[in-house]
């Protein structure tokens, strides 16, 4: 549908508002990201997902309700969809929530970097 729950941080990035425009307290995604985008969903425990690689991968409110094995699989699953260089869009939770050390620590080990500062994308290796 192209319309994203505003979390308080999108907005964040500079030039965001190209790609975002919020009205009512949702984000609606530009009509010319949308129609270079796909959409397509599956199963982060099982690893039925789609083949990829992608450029960019959205794990956003997913990651959060894992912990565990089931965490390190889930996240396994996820970053092996994005191709060399490519990014990977997390929850702010991720980036800095104390549960969710396990997938930076993960990441870290992985080669991952992030983006920005203090943003939420990761680059793969």
């Amino acid at each position: 549908s192209g319309t994203l729950v505003r979390h308080w941080r999108d907005l964040e990035l500079p030039g965001c508002e190209v790609y975002l425009s919020e009205e009512g307290g949702k984000l609606h995604v530009a009509d010319a990201v949308r129609e270079r985008c796909t959409f397509q969903q599956g199963d982060v425990l099982t690893g039925e997902l789609p083949e990829g690689p992608f450029g960019l991968v959205s794990c956003r409110n997913l990651l959060g309700y894992f912990r565990g094995d089931s965490l390190a699989t889930a996240w396994r699953n996820v970053a092996s969809r994005v191709g060399p260089g490519g990014q990977l869009l997390m929850d702010p939770f991720v980036s800095a929530g104390e549960e969710m050390q396990l997938v930076r620590d993960l990441m870290q080990e992985a080669g991952w970097t992030r983006t920005y500062p203090d943003g939420d994308f990761y680059r793969a290796p």
